[in-house]
């Protein structure tokens, strides 16, 4: 029996109570391919159902216990097996490759300058991809403290605005669902307002 569950519900709820950004951060991502990974259905397969139960609560678990072994030393593919134990082969190999996606990225590269800007801007697919892995890294690694050099803001503000709207307007809402505190930190930075006019197209079209 496939059950809808309100993504948006989950992850207020997620964000309230501090679960794990990365997977509340995947539950974002997908809803915005218009997948959901949080109830059984057509993102089950039969195989998975034999052993393993997508739901709110097991997802919720799946936090608590991901970040406890995560903690005790656990290796990334340790933790990928105890999460596919919970939710699943197909689940879990969805998580597996938003995580290698945006760890592609590192980010201090972009903050600090030395990011290629001509990387995102060939304009055939490869760029494309290339500017989902950025926003993807973007939304999962940037914290609030980073934000206080206004260096490393115009840096980013150069990266964002050189992504494609409709890319960017993914990373807005994504950071607006899971990391508002973040993306307010970065709106009211001085070296945010020479980009406004395309921060703020962009989030004309979130609403």
């Amino acid at each position: 029996m496939e059950v809808d569950v309100d993504v948006d519900v989950w992850i207020k709820f997620a964000r309230d109570n501090q679960l794990r950004k990365n997977i509340i951060s995947f539950h974002s991502y997908m809803k915005k391919k218009n997948e959901n990974y949080l109830s059984t259905g057509k993102n089950t397969s039969d195989e998975d159902m034999a052993y393993a139960f997508q739901s709110p609560r097991t997802w919720h678990y799946a936090c608590d216990l991901l970040d406890r072994l995560e903690a005790e030393g656990a290796t990334y593919n340790e933790l990928l097996c105890e999460l596919e134990q919970l939710v699943g082969r197909k689940a879990s190999g969805e998580y597996d490759t938003y995580i290698k996606l945006y760890s592609t990225v590192n980010i201090m590269d972009i903050l600090e300058g030395r990011f290629e800007i001509s990387r995102l801007k060939s304009g055939d697919l490869k760029a494309l991809f290339e500017q989902h892995v950025v926003s993807f890294a973007l939304c999962d690694q940037l914290k609030v403290e980073m934000l206080e050099n206004e260096n490393w803001v115009n840096n980013l503000m150069v990266v964002l605005t050189s992504l494609h709207n409709d890319i960017r307007v993914i990373f807005l809402s994504t950071m607006n669902t899971t990391r508002g505190d973040v993306l307010s930190k970065m709106l009211e930075s001085p070296s945010c307002r020479p980009y406004y006019s395309e921060i703020l197209d962009a989030m004309k079209r979130l609403s």
